[in-house]
């Protein structure tokens, strides 16, 4: 039993020091590509702010269940698992009321149930739809085989295959798989595969298979025909092979022609490297020649490790941020101090006016660019998001299950616990558009952010 980092999949902290060779200014690298919007040239994509929605969050369809006779020793193993996960969601969940349900009652009906005897397979759904009866997505409960399917999927490296990620996102209640990182050198990238693109079929078939596996995934060598759309361009069909692809290059950045401007994206900001590739891209957009303005992008961030986060915002900003606490008031928890360490001023990055791009698609990054709105050192263009940073309670339990439940909430200093849990991190100009509806050439939120830069 321990409390992780969300999003982490190993718990031990990660440390990651910043080479103070790194943080020295050098002369620009003749690499640094211009971006593809140009002030005065580039024509914004105009979406009409309906057309830019969340992903729906699916809603669990009550399972029925058949009670059948089953051994008594295997009621006995079914029973004290039922227990400890009670136990857990009784003494570990983030909310005392439970989320506003009646967890005396849900807990009551499912024991009935596994009392008068479940399948295997049947008690495994049984409690997985126990837990999700918090109504709180942060709140699983993985079976054996769930949690082996997850580790697989993990050691099948999503980055194999053309060299592509993509995250869902919904167009018009339906679920589309849109392009947010293409690896350099990848069959994607040779392919001519851009970030925004969407990503329609796989020989035919749906992306994402049955096993909730992408169909690019395959041995090193074999031919897919992948069906892509770009922008308002008609559907066409890309024939490529299948190739290991390392992961290296975590961060894209540009300067936007006619001014000293820098953009930076990001990967998912979970892995440790991603700061020395954040230092290095701050020193060769800088030059001899300070930054005049940084924008910072932060769309399509689905996980991220908090440790990596903190030792971002010190190129940023310093000190103590907040605390990760309980809103409990049985738990004696020790509040987990969040802070921006170490300082560490790069080519200017202390003081360098930013304006940091989020939408619906931002996950627990938000924490990133909501501490640096609240110090005053960012502005933030796009819409509202989730903002829900909290620490995870994991127990792992002999059977190789797994239940994971929030259990401390994020408390910025000088506000309320979980502070942004309802609210979201509201941005300071809102922007409507979802990702595949632009490109980096018509960007609305990338026009938005140069005007808000380039009137200082």
């Amino acid at each position: 039993m321990i409390l992780c980092v969300v999003a982490i999949i190993a718990c031990q902290p990660v440390v990651v020091p910043v080479s103070p060779t790194n943080a020295q200014a050098t002369t620009v690298a003749a690499t640094v590509r211009a971006c593809d919007f140009v002030p005065g040239k580039s024509v914004p994509a105009y979406i009409p702010p309906s057309n830019s929605s969340p992903l729906p969050t699916p809603v669990p369809i009550p399972m029925t269940f058949t009670n059948i006779k089953i051994e008594s020793v295997t009621l006995a193993r079914q029973m004290n698992l039922y227990y400890q996960i009670d136990g857990d969601i009784i003494n570990h969940y983030v909310y005392a009321d439970y989320n506003g349900k009646d967890w005396k009652a849900i807990s009551l009906k499912y024991k009935e149930l596994i009392q008068n005897g479940l399948s295997q397979t049947d008690f495994y759904l049984a409690l997985q739809q126990m837990v999700s009866e918090l109504g709180d997505s942060r709140a699983y409960f993985l079976s054996p085989s769930g949690q082996a399917r997850q580790t697989a999927l993990a050691a099948n490296n999503k980055l194999a295959g053309i060299g592509v990620l993509t995250s869902p996102i919904s167009d018009q209640g339906q679920t589309i798989n849109a392009v947010n990182w293409v690896l350099p050198g990848s069959p994607a990238d040779k392919a001519g595969f851009k970030p925004h693109d969407v990503i329609l079929k796989v020989n035919g078939e749906p992306f994402i298979g049955t096993n909730d596996n992408t169909l690019t995934l395959g041995p090193a060598g074999s031919s897919v025909t992948v069906t892509i759309r770009s922008g308002d361009m008609a559907q066409k069909d890309v024939k490529m092979n299948i190739s290991k692809v390392n992961q290296t290059s975590l961060v894209d950045y540009c300067l936007v022609p006619g001014t000293r401007i820098g953009y930076m994206r990001w990967e998912e900001l979970k892995y440790p490297s991603i700061v020395d590739q954040t230092v290095d891209a701050l020193n060769q957009m800088s030059g001899l020649n300070p930054l005049q303005g940084l924008i910072l992008d932060q769309r399509m961030i689905n996980n991220s490790n908090y440790t990596v986060l903190q030792l971002l915002l010190g190129l940023f900003t310093g000190g103590v941020q907040g605390s990760f606490v309980s809103n409990r008031v049985d738990q004696n928890l020790t509040p987990v101090p969040f802070t921006a360490n170490p300082v560490t001023d790069v080519s200017g990055s202390l003081n360098v006016p930013l304006v940091v791009i989020q939408d619906e698609t931002t996950g627990d990054a938000a924490l990133f660019e909501g501490l640096l709105q609240l110090a005053g050192r960012a502005k933030i263009v796009g819409q509202t998001s989730k903002g829900d940073a909290y620490l995870q309670y994991v127990d792992d339990f002999p059977d190789g299950s797994t239940l994971v439940l929030p259990s401390m909430t994020f408390q910025p200093n000088g506000k309320i616990p979980g502070y942004w849990d309802k609210t979201g991190v509201i941005p300071d100009v809102s922007v409507s558009g979802r990702w595949d509806q632009y490109s980096e050439s018509n960007d609305p939120y990338l026009a938005k952010a140069l005007e808000l830069l380039m009137k200082k």
